[in-house]
């Protein structure tokens, strides 16, 4: 009873000092946000639950503008919410001539930006502000939110913890602070779901623009990216009806098809190989379920990936039909990825989603370069580029871009 006392003391003082400092750190919010008027495009890079958060602070400010928020699908404040390549996003917003602001919300890609836009290339342009200052503006609004946070406290008794520990050091916090805290109530963001999981969002955005963008003739789907039993039950969802077969193969290493069985649907088959044009050697060093593949035949492994091509699955009847979909994340492989489904492309012309990755892409695998590969290998395909996802593409049988 005596440490309950004292420790219910000191967040007591504590709220009152915290009252304090939510008024000069407001002051310097406005400031910054005053700033970003004169700026006609947003990037919100991180965009988690704090990117959502300061883009409805940011209001009015941003109502006019063009947004975007770089690595998750999800649509809050009437904006779409699109995955990207970052350089090649800036290097398009370049193009335009439009001064940008990049807004960090999360510190972990500080030193990323850092290293792939901050460098001699955009040391000197007046277009972009500073990392520090981006960073900063998202620091302060956070930091605000948990003073306003711990002050209601004293008010609502809710405490809510999102720690990233196991789920075994979670519950024993939880009933540890339940017993100390009799009447308060407790809630973990992660165990209530606050943020959807990517395969669910991804399943809304699939259903969208599936029905009227899909060849009439039902296919066949191929997903080539990480997965797990949660991406391919959404999956299986959002093409109900839609295919004869989903087919999911892993891109940059081995997956265990065995974890999956008795998990996933009777009209969708697991692959238990890399999917590209030709085998390629393995590191030693293993993750999780399967391997990571960092390089070429230059690796001093002797272990070989068991890679498949498209093309020879469906010449040996092991795939049957013709493929109507096709969705590849953009990453180290995705070269030979394509390359072993160039007879398949040109033959049935499916609609490709390409999906671009994070800043580790190898140079050659960049978008551009596959857009520039996949026009010669079918002129007819239209290409669109879009920053937000249209309501409808023109055209039949389209590459389709997350841009």
């Amino acid at each position: 009873m005596v440490k309950e006392k004292v420790i219910k003391e000191d967040l007591l003082e504590m709220f009152d000092r915290l009252e304090e400092r939510i008024k000069e750190r407001e002051n310097k919010i406005a400031s910054y946000m005053e700033s970003f008027k004169k700026f006609h495009r947003i990037f919100f890079y991180g965009a988690g639950t704090d990117a959502q958060v300061i883009a409805g602070l940011l209001g009015d400010i941003i109502k006019d503008k063009e947004v975007c928020f770089i690595d998750k699908n999800k649509k809050k404040h009437g904006m779409e919410v699109v995955p990207g390549i970052f350089c090649y996003g800036i290097e398009k917003m370049y193009g335009y001539g439009k001064k940008a602001i990049i807004i960090i919300t999360t510190s972990m890609y500080a030193d990323e930006i850092e290293y792939e836009l901050m460098g001699e290339k955009y040391q000197t342009t007046e277009k972009l502000l500073s990392t520090p200052i981006c960073a900063e503006f998202s620091l302060l609004v956070a930091r605000n939110m948990e003073i306003k946070s711990a002050l209601a406290l004293k008010e609502s008794k809710l405490l809510s913890f999102d720690w990233n520990v196991s789920a075994k050091d979670r519950r024993a916090a939880y009933y540890s602070l339940k017993e100390l805290w009799r009447g308060y109530t407790f809630r973990d963001f992660d165990l209530d779901g606050i943020i959807p999981p990517e395969p669910e969002v991804f399943s809304v955005y699939l259903r969208k623009f599936l029905a009227e963008h899909l060849p009439r003739e039902k296919g066949n789907f191929v997903l080539c990216s990480a997965f797990s039993k949660d991406k391919i039950a959404h999956l299986e969802k959002a093409g109900e009806g839609k295919f004869n077969k989903l087919y999911a193969f892993e891109l940059n290493r081995l997956y265990i098809p065995h974890e999956l069985a008795g998990q996933v649907g009777d009209n969708t088959e697991v692959i238990n190989a890399c999917l590209g044009e030709k085998k390629f050697q393995l590191t030693r060093e293993e993750r999780g379920n399967g391997y990571n593949i960092y390089n070429w035949l230059d690796c001093c492994s002797d272990d070989f990936a068991n890679v498949r091509s498209l093309d020879e699955m469906l010449e040996g009847g092991e795939i049957e039909g013709r493929i109507s979909l096709v969705r590849l994340c953009i990453g180290n492989g995705t070269g030979p990825a394509l390359r072993g489904m160039r007879k398949m492309i040109q033959r049935d012309k499916p609609l490709l989603i390409l999906q671009p990755g994070g800043h580790w892409l190898m140079p050659e695998e960049c978008l551009p370069s596959l857009v520039v590969w996949l026009h010669e290998l079918v002129p007819e395909y239209k290409f669109f580029g879009k920053w937000h996802l249209p309501e409808k593409l023109d055209g039949d049988r389209n590459i389709y871009m997350y841009l």
